[in-house]
């Protein structure tokens, strides 16, 4: 048990700072999270455009084409080094439509 109580307290660690990161790209507007993944409205484009782009460099995240939510993305908490390569691709990407 306390390697699983590790590991739930490196996922809060992570998605604290996975949600800070994400609230700083101008074109997504994260939700509060208390699961192990952040849910994000896209803003002034569509969110399948980001998961495309987004996969194009080679990080994965999740785009729901259900209605009410075709506007949004879901990204998984994953170790620090994954967090760092979504930002830094977000970043490149965010220059395309804002």
């Amino acid at each position: 048990l306390p390697k699983l109580q590790r590991n739930v307290r490196r996922i809060i660690v992570e998605r604290q700072r996975l949600q800070q990161e994400l609230a700083d790209i101008p074109f997504l507007s994260p939700y509060p999270s208390r699961s192990n993944f952040v849910l994000c409205k896209v803003l002034n484009r569509p969110a399948l455009e980001v998961k495309n782009e987004l996969a194009k460099k080679g990080v994965l995240i999740r785009h729901n084409q259900k209605t009410g939510l075709n506007d949004h993305i879901r990204i998984s908490v994953g170790k620090p080094e994954q967090t760092t390569a979504l930002i830094e691709a977000l970043h490149k990407i965010g220059g395309n439509n804002d």
